[in-house]
């Protein structure tokens, strides 16, 4: 009895945790406001800024593959699916048959 409300208490916990944490995706920019006052510095915060969209630019790119993989694979199973609806439909008409039968004595 012990065991399962130190369970419940743990579940309890993950569950208030995942509800209640900080969101932090999509926080972690390195973005500054520009000084509009001095050249140089709008220079080096440009340049800067330059490096880290390239940084998230290049661990983007490797994702390229397996995006177009997935997509591939996707094709393939809709066109499977669609085959095994077709085999399902086909099945059905050849079990009930496609014309409708006459009921007399209403």
């Amino acid at each position: 009895m012990m065991l399962v409300n130190i369970l419940i208490l743990f579940f309890l916990f993950i569950l208030c945790y995942q509800l209640f944490a900080p969101i932090k995706e999509g926080l972690d920019t390195e973005f500054k406001q520009y000084d509009q006052t001095d050249p140089m510095i709008l220079a080096q915060q440009n340049a800067g800024n330059i490096v880290y969209l390239k940084e998230r630019v290049d661990e983007i790119i490797p994702l390229k593959q397996q995006i177009v993989d997935l997509s591939s694979q996707v094709t393939t199973l809709t066109n499977e699916v669609l085959g095994l609806t077709q085999q399902q439909a086909d099945y059905a008409t050849d079990l009930v048959g496609d014309t409708v039968p006459t009921i007399t004595g209403i």
